[in-house]
């Protein structure tokens, strides 16, 4: 679960009973007896979101516990992840941070609650590649209300973060019953057509938390949602880019075993193949 649970968008803040800390020394204590008694070196740290004060602590216990793993996580874009923070993380085995950007757009992510500030996006990503960490971008497209300036604004976002970034993750943007905006759904002109329908059993049918939704365009008229085309754009606008496919096209396993490889020495990373001058 997640300690943020602001997000208007998040399916997580009603799937889950509710967000319980463990102690950081219990949870070093987990990971040791796995690294020692079954020789598990990388872990997948499964919360949405760890707030940087407590991973600066588990670092430092990794660390002076001379426990050597490696380790990925998942992050909203603060400021509190200083360099001096991102550099511990590292050293203490942090391979890889999947960083919850979502837009390039301050409009958007003032609306969907994130809590974040492109301006300060920007400079966690550039200062975690310095530190020797791989960033993934998990983005979403499609987002309520969202316009051709707001999608160009989030190009625009990815064309600065692109030399700093090894993997983007686009999503397109899904409405969930108890969500905000599925429980608000009017107030950000969506049309909901009921729920997705999973199967049907003789005469019944079971449904899924996802709703169907149109929404609502300037001449009065609905439209699908706009999700899709962005990504749309998106993958046209993807190939003129840094070339960070590789890495994009791996499970999680192997992103983290690969990222662990590859800045393991805390320098910059080298392509997969090497390629003519």
């Amino acid at each position: 679960d997640c300690p943020w649970k602001k997000c208007r968008f998040c399916a997580h803040n009603f799937s889950f009973a509710g967000y319980r800390k463990k102690r950081v020394q219990s949870f070093v204590d987990e990971l040791e007896l796995l690294n020692r008694r079954f020789n598990v070196s990388h872990f997948y740290f499964a919360d949405q979101y760890i707030c940087a004060a407590d991973l600066q602590e588990i670092a430092a216990t990794l660390i002076q516990r001379r426990l050597r793993i490696s380790y990925q996580v998942m992050c909203r874009p603060l400021k509190d992840y200083t360099p001096e923070r991102l550099s511990l993380m590292a050293r203490s085995g942090c391979r890889w941070i999947s960083w919850g950007i979502e837009s390039g757009s301050q409009r958007l992510l003032n609306l969907i609650c994130k809590g974040t500030v492109v301006k300060e996006i920007e400079t966690v990503i550039h200062n975690a590649k310095a530190a020797g960490i791989s960033n993934l971008a998990m983005m979403i497209f499609g987002l309520p209300t969202g316009s051709d300036i707001d999608l160009w604004k989030t190009f625009a976002l990815l064309d600065d973060l692109q030399y700093s970034l090894d993997a983007i993750c686009a999503s397109s943007f899904v409405l969930f019953q108890s969500t905000y905006f599925g429980q608000q759904a009017h107030r950000f002109g969506l049309e909901i057509h009921g729920a997705e329908k999973l199967l049907e059993i003789g005469s019944a049918s079971v449904h899924s938390s996802r709703l169907k939704f149109r929404e609502a365009s300037r001449n009065g008229l609905s439209r699908p949602p706009r999700g899709v085309l962005e990504i749309i754009e998106w993958e046209k606008r993807r190939p003129w880019m840094n070339e960070t496919g590789f890495m994009e096209n791996l499970p999680c396993e192997h992103y983290l075993l690969y990222s662990h490889r590859q800045y393991k020495d805390h320098q910059a990373p080298l392509h997969p193949i090497s390629r003519p001058a």
